[in-house]
């Protein structure tokens, strides 16, 4: 008896939602440690001020990407509005 087992294979999207969200905690964990240097150095870096925007930026397309997937309207437009608040 054989058994014929295919390999699990991730769509595209899926893939892009785990990168966009490493990108997003990799970019957080670096500027949350760049504002504590900030604080006890007391130099003024200007990465954090601006790589938090990206980080919302990233965040914006992580909910984009999720639309299509919606189980109701009703959820994903509170999801949008949740993130515009």
């Amino acid at each position: 008896m054989s058994l014929n087992v295919e390999p699990v294979t991730r769509d595209r999207k899926f893939v892009w939602m785990l990168v966009i969200l490493g990108a997003a905690l990799l970019l957080a964990g670096s500027v949350f440690a760049a504002d504590w240097m900030n604080y006890f150095f007391q130099n003024a870096a200007l990465y954090p001020a601006i790589a938090k925007p990206f980080i919302t930026l990233l965040a914006m397309s992580l909910v984009l990407i999720a639309g299509r997937n919606k189980l109701e309207k009703r959820d994903w437009t509170l999801l949008l509005l949740a993130f515009c608040a």
